[in-house]
Order: structure tokens, then sequence, then C-alpha cells
């Protein structure tokens, strides 16, 4: 395995800063425009786009609300406290719940 160490993103910004994007919809409003396009893996022929709209990470985000069950957090809120985790689902690969 081949490591490359890279520079922290304020030596790739090089003490500039951008301009605030504002974006003002409501979620109603959003709800289906893109937030990311991702792609398949290509084993079944070419690499296919996956579009994900904001909706679909209504749901994931609303994990962060639910209370401890039998003392354990949710996935959502385990992750974002400091442990370390080992995820056998690959990287390239984002399953989100279709919101219509």
């Amino acid at each position: 395995m081949t490591v490359v160490l890279l520079p922290e993103l304020l030596d790739f910004l090089d003490g500039q800063s951008g301009s605030p994007y504002l974006y003002n919809k409501t979620f109603v409003e959003a709800r289906q425009d893109p937030f990311v396009v991702l792609h398949t893996s290509g084993s079944t022929g070419l690499p296919k786009p996956i579009i994900v709209p904001n909706g679909s990470l209504a749901t994931p985000d609303a994990h962060h609300l639910l209370p401890p069950i039998e003392g354990r957090l949710t996935q959502a809120q385990y992750f974002t406290t400091p442990h370390r985790a080992y995820s056998t689902f690959p990287n390239f690969h984002v399953s989100f719940p279709s919101i219509t």
C-alpha cells in the first residue's frame, strides 16, 4: 500500500477565505434539490450516477434526536461522539432512504 501525506485544507487555501454561500430555501422547497451525486461501482457495466436529494438526509439526521435505548446510542449519535468504529461497508457505496 502506498501512503501519501497530504497538506491540511488551510495549506491549500493559502490564507484566503471564500465568500459565504447564501442558501435561503426552506426544507420543503429544497427537498428534491440534489445534495450530492454519487456513482455505482460499475460492476455491471459503466458506473451510473446516483442523485441524492436533500430530503434523503432528513431521516438519518432525525436519528440524532432519538433517546438511547437500554443505554445504547443510535448509530448517528455514536458516530458523533469520540469513538472508533470499523465499518465493512465500502465508502464509495452510500445508502440513503428515498423521500418523495
